[in-house]
């Protein structure tokens, strides 16, 4: 396989990380694998941009105008990405050294496969505390969890299963998880704790409510399509 076809899309949406995405940026360095690193920026009011402007000029940085939240920084990662694989990193979490080689790998020696997950360990950012919306069992082991930066996928797999749905705020990974589930797209899930999700006080899931609210109309929508199909 050739440099340019082998190459990895990272994309790290970001609003308003300044304090974490430089560990964002310096973890997808870590990896050692041919990648572009795309920052998208979604009109952030605090002093991200500055940070990223230290971070290097290997950087691709895209800035939004107007804050759109959730689905809309990552499609338009998504759409100007040049690799053969994307790969996604929210910008408060991190990976493990090895993860991109070990995703790639997998994919390799499943070619029906479009996208592969790893699992995920959470942990509480310093001087954070646990809320009601987080599970106790989710920092006991990790978690077999179907998450935006576990995800490393064939860029075929944003044809195939679409890109993230613009209108999800919040849950757009559930709706796009749930797609992919209903077309019965091949994936693989390696078991090693690969990806880490760094829970904080300004994370968007911490309103329970809005986040309750956009995971049940991401189910919803899942209902009504399969029952469409059905019929």
């Amino acid at each position: 396989m050739s440099e340019t076809a082998a190459l990895i899309s990272v994309v790290i949406p970001v609003y308003n990380g300044a304090q974490f995405i430089a560990q964002a940026v310096n973890c997808v360095r870590a990896q050692h694998m041919p990648t572009e690193i795309i920052v998208v920026d979604d009109a952030s009011t605090d002093h991200t941009l500055e940070v990223v402007s230290t971070l290097g000029d290997d950087l691709r940085v895209l800035r939004h105008d107007v804050n759109k939240r959730g689905a809309a920084a990552l499609n338009t990662g998504i759409r100007a990405a040049q690799g053969a694989y994307i790969a996604l990193l929210e910008c408060d979490d991190l990976w493990l050294p090895d993860k991109l080689r070990q995703q790639q790998a997998a994919l390799e020696a499943a070619p029906d496969a479009l996208y592969a997950l790893t699992y995920v360990e959470y942990f509480l950012d310093e001087n954070t505390h646990m809320s009601a919306s987080q599970r106790p069992e989710w920092f006991d082991q990790p978690q077999a969890a179907y998450a935006l930066s576990a995800l490393f996928a064939r860029r075929e797999a944003f044809t195939t299963i679409g890109l993230f749905n613009e209108d999800f705020h919040q849950a757009q990974d559930t709706d796009w998880f749930a797609r992919a589930k209903e077309r019965h797209v091949p994936m693989v899930h390696l078991p090693q704790p690969l990806t880490r999700k760094r829970i904080h006080d300004h994370n968007l899931t911490h309103n329970s409510e809005e986040s309750s609210r956009f995971l049940l109309r991401a189910l919803k929508a899942s209902l009504d399509r399969r029952r469409q199909g059905s019929s």
